[in-house]
């Protein structure tokens, strides 16, 4: 017989190493690692560890106030506005909120959309349905000529940036509203239709990748979902929990929907989108609604609104993954 018969390549005597990708085997947990797989011998089970969102109540803000608006990040967030006649800005820096200038024009039930440093407010209600649109620039607003083509409230916050910023739905106070507004920096001008009614729905995204879902058509709360490519709305999959007065953050593809209500029936319930479905998240520490927030489908920030302790509640939680045990069988 010629040839030759390979050995053990690195000459490791009695050495025989585990095939790769198979799950370890061991009596205890490994440290916490996304995406590690072992079979637990003391439970007896295979497990996982995975990345799970999870919300956790950090620092109260100055001020409680319902229907107010938010936008920016995890780390530098803005909330303004609410009520009917609130101006009252604050801004977030992931630990605590600090009062700063306030908007030209207290309203309530505004979008917004933008960074810290350059953000946008438009529409609301003063008692009298608004179309006023004020920018941000970390340290005070200002109103731009360019206001909404026409007066809207119950928005549902809004997306994309203040250059580049979308906002579709609503009602008018007489009627609902299912035309859409993409604003440029300095005026508006009309989008493509909805195509349904959906007042207090949640958005996420930006000009050119943008979704919205649930909300109130008028005769009934939606789980329904439309996704914009910057012309035209789409139909996709539905959302699991249909609600009004609920929040949006993240993107198109990284998306997070918060809270919310329908009729009497209020939600802690976090829903995250990944461009095609919905899958159940972490919940809210308590019911919240009427509330705002912005930020990432991973880090989200929510504030203020009415939650299970009263209206006008001053609480924040904060949304982010965190690494946990599970077993192959757990959802």
């Amino acid at each position: 017989m010629s040839g030759t018969v390979a050995d053990n390549i690195d000459r490791q005597s009695g050495v025989i190493a585990e095939p790769s990708g198979a799950p370890e085997v061991r009596s205890d947990d490994p440290s916490a690692s996304e995406g590690t797989v072992w079979f637990n011998t003391t439970s007896g089970v295979l497990k996982v560890f995975r990345n799970v969102g999870a919300w956790a109540a950090v620092n109260d803000c100055n001020t409680g106030i319902q229907y107010s608006c938010a936008f920016g990040t995890q780390t530098a967030g803005v909330k303004a506005g609410g009520g009917t006649s609130s101006t009252v800005t604050e801004e977030y820096n992931g630990t605590g909120w600090t009062a700063v200038n306030g908007l030209n024009t207290g309203r309530g039930e505004l979008g917004a959309c933008g960074t810290l440093t350059a953000g946008v407010s438009y529409g609301g209600n003063t008692g009298s349905v608004v179309g006023e649109t004020e920018e941000y620039d970390g340290t005070s607003w200002t109103d731009v000529d360019g206001n909404l083509s026409g007066v809207r409230r119950q928005i549902g916050l809004g997306c994309g940036t203040q250059t580049a910023a979308l906002i579709s739905a609503g009602y008018s106070g007489s009627a609902y509203i299912t035309t859409t507004e993409e604003y440029d920096g300095d005026s508006w001008s009309s989008g493509g239709a909805l195509g349904r009614n959906a007042t207090f729905a949640a958005f996420g995204g930006i000009l050119t990748a943008a979704f919205i879902v649930a909300g109130h058509t008028g005769s009934a709360v939606s789980v329904g979902t439309s996704e914009y490519n910057g012309t035209g709305w789409t139909a996709v999959n539905d959302c699991n929990t249909a609600a009004e007065q609920t929040c949006g953050a993240g993107t198109q593809t990284d998306g997070l929907k918060y809270g919310g209500n329908s009729g009497s029936t209020y939600y802690a319930v976090s829903e995250e989108y990944d461009g095609t479905s919905w899958t159940t998240g972490g919940a809210l520490s308590e019911t919240r609604y009427r509330h705002s927030g912005a930020g990432t489908g991973s880090t989200a920030f929510t504030v203020t609104g009415n939650t299970a302790t009263g209206a006008n509640d001053v609480s924040t939680e904060e949304y982010a993954a965190v690494t946990t045990a599970r077993t192959v069988t757990d959802s």
